[in-house]
């Protein structure tokens, strides 16, 4: 009953909130009454502070593929933000957040999504065009989102104790940062994870007005023995992968986009060696029709291990990526890992505040020797004889999202999967249904 109580009063205080924020975005150059109330000087420094509350709630059914488990659950997730920027002067800035992560009625012992106030970021930046440099906890996110972002769909968020360095004009950004992601864990202050290291180069080169390419490379080393992999002959070892890739993305009119990413990996995963690739394309056309229709056909391919005793490791990793909704509908059963997906999205807005979106995504596996692989790289199913087959399922998902004002945002979901022959020959083949309904209100 507090969870529910207090998921009640965090819904009230954000629709409260949301009448300061006013019901539409204000005049360019103006800000509303909580923009004004947020910002306060002290001689020369600026003081900027925000703040943003989420709640959310789901419901799943037969979410281990069993519908005679009886696992049916519904959870509530909250989640605040709060932060303050500081700005001394035009080439030196500052930001500290915390947040406070909640996790109510779920059925899940312990509850993977709770972590009761702690340091989100903090970090210091210096400098401005062209150049920038910031130290200390903070955000990583670059290009598709594919391989490297801070996402925000889970309740936990995702920082780095890392060092950037930028540099932007208008024909290159470029940025080199290096680090160790923050390891969330309740009671207990987040620290970085100890004997792991993540860095790379990152550039977005703009040859055309409506083109852009980026080229990056990667680095992740883990030499912790607490998180040392397991090679392929059952020894431990160290987990060293190199990431190198390239994306083209833009407008060919103003109404129809693309975007094409290919990416390789090598290196060594304990013992074994590291042979991996993937590749992603998409485009999407907007009809010059009421309710602005999109019409977005995809493609996600990922390698997967095709002998698990040869000494090669052939399972793509998405490193740090984006969570929710990538590849695979709203539910998250697939990633870009060991899969083969075919999808269709359908957008549209009826409205200028109301966004309705329908996909379809059909899934195989890449190679059917290795595991069927979920967000969180979690192995669901595997069958290493390969006799299972390749027929993942399908997913079927559609949300609305709609925003009252430049505050406050209310979006919801369903979602079914429906499974294949590999699904149902490697266990329960129940396929699970998802749904759920989030408010947010943001003040920065």
């Amino acid at each position: 009953m507090k969870g529910r109580a207090g998921s009640g009063v965090s819904l009230a205080w954000a629709l409260a909130a949301a009448v300061l924020g006013g019901e539409s975005t204000p005049p360019k150059g103006e800000g509303d009454l909580l923009d004004k109330l947020r910002t306060a000087r002290v001689g020369g420094t600026v003081f900027q502070f925000g703040f943003e509350e989420r709640l959310r709630v789901e419901h799943w059914n037969n979410e281990d593929l069993n519908r005679h488990a009886g696992d049916e659950d519904h959870r509530w997730f909250n989640r605040t933000r709060l932060r303050m920027d500081t700005v001394l002067n035009t080439v030196l800035r500052a930001r500290v957040e915390a947040v406070d992560c909640r996790e109510w009625e779920s059925d899940r012992e312990p509850r993977p999504q709770v972590d009761e106030l702690d340091l989100h970021q903090a970090y210091v930046e210096i400098g401005g065009k062209p150049w920038r440099a910031r130290l200390g906890r903070q955000e990583l996110e670059f290009g598709s989102r594919r391989l490297i972002a801070a996402p925000t769909w889970t309740n936990l968020l995702r920082t780095f104790d890392a060092a950037r360095v930028s540099y932007t004009s208008d024909l290159v950004d470029v940025s080199a940062f290096c680090g160790s992601v923050v390891a969330c864990v309740d009671d207990h202050f987040n620290r970085r994870r100890h004997g792991e290291r993540f860095c790379g180069l990152f550039a977005t080169l703009k040859p055309a007005k409506d083109h852009k390419i980026d080229l990056y490379a990667l680095r992740l080393h883990t030499w912790n023995p607490d998180y040392y992999a397991t090679g392929e002959d059952r020894a431990k070892g160290e987990h060293k992968r190199y990431t190198y890739g390239a994306r083209a993305f833009g407008n060919i009119t103003k109404r129809w986009t693309y975007d094409v990413e290919a990416a390789i990996q090598r290196g060594h995963y304990a013992h074994d060696r590291i042979r991996a690739w993937a590749f992603h394309a998409d485009t999407a056309y907007t009809l010059d029709l009421p309710w602005q229709p999109t019409i977005q056909p995809l493609i996600n391919i990922a390698s997967g291990d095709r002998n698990p005793a040869d000494g090669v490791h052939g399972t793509f990793d998405t490193l740090y990526s984006s969570t929710h909704g990538m590849y695979g509908g709203i539910a998250d059963q697939i990633t870009w890992m060991n899969a083969r997906v075919l999808g269709l999205r359908l957008r549209a807005k009826p409205t200028g505040q109301l966004t309705l979106g329908l996909e379809c995504h059909r899934c195989w596996l890449e190679d059917d020797h290795d595991a069927w692989y979920s967000t969180g790289k979690k192995a669901k199913r595997r069958d290493t004889t390969g006799r299972s087959g390749d027929n993942v399922g399908c997913e079927l998902s559609f949300w609305a999202k709609y925003a009252f004002s430049k505050r406050l945002e209310v979006e919801g979901g369903v979602s079914r999967f429906r499974a294949g022959h590999f699904v149902e020959r490697t266990g329960p083949g129940d396929g699970p249904s998802f749904c759920y309904l989030q408010t947010t209100f943001r003040c920065w």
